[in-house]
């Protein structure tokens, strides 16, 4: 595959096709407009994915995003009812975000690190799912719902708000840890929530 920006990748058919490396260096999609589909069949990109604008990533049937996928500072705004699974190393820039309204994402790398956490992940609709503890910037639900299947706290470094949805947190937990000022703001219906009151400055409205 080449490094040339695209803006626009479409996997239409039923069989199951795999974007892999090639001699050119990873894909990138970027530009106006920019876009993932998927209209039918589950679909892998094993190559490295570079998101170099803001992305819609519109999937009617399933995709695997095997290969590592680095963020240079945009929004992935996910729709439609299918699954996109992160399962490649994630690399995320300041001011990084995934917006999910539909379907289902399932996180099975780590968007970031402890030293490293600059992820923000809004859910307005749909599930995600947390497969391995997450680094996340900040975590906020207006709809939809949130698993945790981590077996460990899924670390948030600056806000955690719901005022709808559900979190639900099967192996783990969600700790709000912040150095200086985590604001905590549950008005919807949150459910096992983990906090570290440890942490100066951490306030809590229910």
């Amino acid at each position: 595959e080449s490094n040339q920006p695209s803006t626009d990748f479409r996997f239409g058919r039923r069989l199951p096709h795999t974007c892999a490396p090639g001699t050119g260096g990873s894909p990138t999609v970027a530009g106006r407009g920019a876009s993932i589909s998927v209209t039918s069949g589950a679909h892998t990109i094993s190559a490295g994915t570079v998101i170099g604008s803001n992305v819609a990533v519109n999937l009617t049937g399933n995709l695997t995003l095997s290969g590592s996928m680095t963020n240079n500072g945009f929004t992935l705004s996910k729709s439609g009812n299918g699954t996109l699974n992160i399962s490649g190393s994630q690399i995320n820039a300041a001011n990084s975000a995934i917006a999910v309204s539909a379907g289902t994402v399932n996180f099975n790398t780590d968007a970031g690190s402890a030293a490293a956490s600059h992820l923000s992940l809004s859910q307005s609709g749909g599930t995600t799912v947390f497969n391995t503890p997450q680094h996340l910037s900040s975590l906020s639900t207006t709809g939809g719902n949130i698993t945790v299947n981590a077996g460990d706290l899924t670390q948030i470094a600056m806000t955690l708000s719901s005022t709808g949805g559900q979190i639900f947190a099967h192996t783990g937990g969600i700790s709000s840890d912040n150095n200086s000022t985590a604001a905590v703001s549950l008005t919807g219906g949150a459910h096992a929530i983990l906090l570290d009151f440890e942490t100066p400055g951490t306030s809590l409205t229910v």
